[in-house]
């Protein structure tokens, strides 16, 4: 058992943000859909 987080740092390693826990088996780009990474990331 295993739970799977996305994270994005700044360029120092510094935390911005985290994902809620989602079961391990999820893959990264699903987590990453359905927490709007990309738009996080465009700053939309």
């Amino acid at each position: 058992h295993g739970l799977h987080f996305l994270a994005l740092t700044d360029e120092r390693g510094r935390l911005i943000w985290i994902s809620a826990a989602r079961p391990g088996r999820t893959h990264d780009i699903t987590a990453a859909r359905r927490d709007h990474v990309l738009e996080h990331l465009r700053g939309r």
